[in-house]
């Protein structure tokens, strides 16, 4: 199986207060995969014979939207609550290569999380930073139709600061983990897939920040 890295592109809007932030996110990908089927599968209308050259592909999507309450401002450090909420969307699309069917399923769902952000200034123009956020099925059982799952988000990264511009780049990695027993019934994103799976992404940016 050929699996690559196809496309990403995502925006990010920080509204600052006195002692919080409203912060908006949303982030766009899908990967493809490639392979020889190696057994007879039905998904969706249509049945996808064994021997088949099949393409895979999987669309994600995301956009969140949150609180940072200002914990702490000190001149060198910054600590802040994160309360939140993400909405997941995914496409799951099969596509026969030898015939040209093509079968399409799609889900969504809303996660509310909690996360803790840090930055720390080293010198005048210089800072990192980081932030975690994440929910289980033990603190929200109706974000999914699964039996259980968690969701974790973590990054860090440098920032170089000059006037009204920032430069940076951050590591990022988000792991959306499901276990659904009952393969007949459809779950808002494993899609009728049962037993566990993960889904995790990681992701290198650099970007440009002009502040207002």
């Amino acid at each position: 199986v050929d699996t690559y890295f196809e496309r990403a592109s995502g925006f990010e809007i920080k509204l600052g207060a006195a002692s919080y932030n409203l912060n908006f996110e949303g982030f766009q990908t899908y990967d493809k995969d490639v392979a020889i089927l190696s057994r007879s599968i039905t998904f969706g209308d249509s049945t996808f014979l064994a021997g088949s050259p099949l393409e895979s592909k999987l669309e994600f999507e995301t956009l969140s939207a949150e609180l940072e309450y200002h914990l702490y401002v000190g001149s060198m450090l910054y600590v802040g609550s994160l309360v939140g909420v993400k909405i997941f969307s995914f496409a799951f699309v099969l596509s026969d290569q030898s015939t040209g069917v093509v079968e399409r399923e799609s889900r969504t769902a809303t996660v509310p999380y909690l996360g803790l952000s840090v930055s720390l200034r080293l010198f005048q123009y210089f800072m990192i930073f980081g932030r975690i956020q994440g929910l289980t099925s033990d603190l929200d059982k109706n974000a999914f139709n699964v039996d259980r799952y968690y969701y974790l988000e973590g990054s860090v990264g440098v920032l170089f600061r000059y006037g009204f511009l920032d430069f940076g780049v951050e590591w990022r990695k988000m792991g959306l983990f499901l276990t659904k027993s009952d393969s007949e019934e459809w779950s808002e994103i494993s899609l009728k897939v049962g037993g566990s799976s993960q889904r995790v992404h990681r992701a290198l940016r650099f970007f440009i920040a002009f502040r207002f």
